[in-house]
């Protein structure tokens, strides 16, 4: 089966003009950890640009797939990082790739899941807003997601509920440069 290939998608912060879109994104309606995220997503434009969400460092990252020209720009994932229990960890609260988009690649070489590459630009986001480490919950069931995490450097740290897992990672620093 030959692999789906994608532009590298652009990437912005959401503002509150991107609601509407946030909340028509779609990433799936099973199994119920899909759901967990997809609720999560339904939530977050009503906090953008609001106290709770300065206070909390919120952003959300969209991926977008087009050229800004006359159409559109396609959304086609995103990833959603606020400050967690200390000032120096980010928490990555969700990252979801559209269903329509859910298993493509990106053309370049060489190739890499677009999952992969919106984890590695969430990670360097939170690099750049100088956290030093990034907290994510993955239900023990989502293997994909586990693997995903686990091979970006991320380690287990405890069993939350009977469902989810905590992992965490640490963040390179980066140059004032980049």
């Amino acid at each position: 089966m030959a692999r789906r290939l994608i532009a590298p998608p652009t990437v912005r912060i959401a503002g509150a003009d991107d609601a509407e879109a946030i909340k028509s994104f779609r990433c799936g309606h099973r199994p119920w950890y899909v759901q967990d995220a997809a609720k999560v997503i339904r939530r977050v434009p009503s906090v953008l640009d609001t106290p709770a969400a300065i206070i909390h460092r919120t952003k959300i990252l969209l991926f977008e797939e087009g050229e800004g020209g006359e159409e559109e720009d396609r959304l086609i994932a995103l990833s959603i990082v606020q400050q967690a229990h200390d000032p120096r960890t980010a928490d990555l609260v969700v990252l979801a790739v559209h269903r329509d988009a859910q298993g493509a690649w990106l053309r370049e070489r060489p190739a890499r899941p677009l999952c992969v590459a919106v984890l590695e630009e969430t990670l360097r986001f939170a690099a750049r807003e100088r956290y030093r480490r990034i907290i994510a919950m993955a239900a023990e069931q989502n293997t994909k997601s586990v693997r995903l995490l686990t091979r970006a450097g991320f380690v287990r740290v405890t069993q939350l509920d009977g469902d989810y897992i905590l992992y965490q990672a640490t963040l390179p620093p980066i140059d004032d440069a980049s």
